[in-house]
């Protein structure tokens, strides 16, 4: 199996309900999980901006429709 880039997309929300989230903004995105993690885990550039109230980091592969991983 060939082997893709991941790249981690961090995304804040103020809240989620059974629908989902709602009230979201995608800060941007890293090609590696520890930048995206210190960034989204000591608030870097106010990412919270004293509005959102949850924060996830995505894993994607490269291309379209790549696959999306959990932690």
């Amino acid at each position: 199996m060939e082997e893709y880039q991941k790249y981690y997309f961090i995304t804040v929300f103020i809240s989620y309900d059974e629908f989902g989230p709602h009230g979201m903004r995608c800060w941007g995105f890293y090609d590696n999980w520890y930048e995206a993690d210190d960034t989204l885990s000591n608030n870097i550039t106010d990412l919270w901006e004293t509005c959102y109230n949850y924060g996830v980091i995505e894993e994607y592969e490269a291309g379209i429709g790549g696959y999306t991983g959990m932690r």
